[in-house]
């Protein structure tokens, strides 16, 4: 089973986040999904759900394609795109899922907009820091650390709003 959560804490995401993964059950996953992505296909957790199978061994760490994090093996073709319409990014999201399910490897640490996990691993590195920033780079360094590996979902793409209101196009602090 995944369980899809978007947990709060305030001043403290690490917190909220271990928090939310000490109640989930100990052979399921936890997908935690920033408040600020929009999920855009009806069909989103087959699609986790197959990866998880064919790659969760793999890459016990996954994260999806976006439009708008730092990290480029994150963004479609590694682009920042700030284009505000949802409809825009639900067809970028209906072509994407057309492609076959595969994972690459994330060359730097991730930014966590989506992170899909199975709780053992959590349970395994001991869990988030503390803080709201950094929370997801630190996790990713534990997984790395420990031997594993942590990929990028190819076929699953999500619309990342992050303060695109405010006209703010600097999202290196999304990447500590």
């Amino acid at each position: 089973m995944i369980h899809f959560l978007t947990p709060y804490y305030k001043g403290d995401l690490g917190k909220a986040y271990n928090i939310a993964a000490e109640l989930i059950p100990s052979n399921d996953w936890v997908c935690f999904i920033d408040a600020d992505v929009m999920v855009l296909n009806s069909n989103f957790g087959d699609i986790l759900q197959e990866c998880i199978d064919k790659f969760g061994r793999q890459y016990p760490l996954m994260t999806c394609l976006t439009n708008r994090v730092a990290e480029p093996s994150q963004r479609l073709a590694g682009h920042l795109n700030e284009n505000p319409s949802a409809l825009y990014h639900k067809k970028m999201a209906d072509k994407v899922a057309m492609n076959p399910p595969s994972v690459k490897e994330a060359p730097r640490p991730i930014s966590g907009m989506l992170m899909l996990f199975p709780k053992w691993l959590w349970a395994d590195l001991g869990g988030f820091k503390s803080g709201i920033l950094g929370v997801d780079n630190d996790f990713h360094h534990k997984v790395v650390s420990s031997g594993r590996k942590v990929g990028v979902i190819q076929n699953l793409y999500v619309f990342h709003y992050y303060r695109l209101h405010k006209a703010v196009n600097d999202v290196t602090h999304l990447n500590v």
